[in-house]
């Protein structure tokens, strides 16, 4: 029977309906309800929790990226980047002195006093050598 449809029965117009109406509930309605609601409840967590761990993961995602941005920026406003270089030391023993120069164009990077813990290292060289040559 379709909203239109009216007929007439036992002496009157009608036509059927559904409309949404209060029901009591049942016992064992409210019992399966309540399973429902728990369920539900532990779902929601659940998800929640994902939110949670995707959110913290795009974060870190975000920071990665922007770091990356923020060393290109650097470079580009600087002129220049830190990139590992090869270099090689040399040693003044008598000046105690160490310095550093970069492998592809000489140029002196730093300089500083001889580790104690070098100055170790030449003593056991020449100390093998007096051995050697004995």
């Amino acid at each position: 029977m379709s909203d239109y449809e009216i007929k007439l029965i036992n002496g009157s117009w009608m036509k059927n309906c559904e409309k949404e109406l209060p029901h009591n509930l049942t016992t064992e309605e409210k019992v399966q309800y309540g399973l429902e609601l728990s369920q539900s409840l532990n779902e929601v967590a659940l998800l929640e929790s994902r939110a949670k761990s995707a959110k913290k993961q795009i974060e870190a995602e975000i920071a990665s990226e922007q770091a990356l941005a923020d060393s290109k920026s650097s470079a580009l406003r600087d002129g220049f980047e830190h990139r590992p270089t090869e270099c090689f030391w040399t040693y003044d023993w008598e000046a105690n002195k160490a310095e550093c120069f970069r492998k592809d164009s000489g140029e002196l990077v730093s300089s500083r006093q001889i580790h104690h813990e070098e100055r170790q290292v030449k003593l056991k060289w020449e100390d093998d050598r007096k051995v050697a040559s004995a």
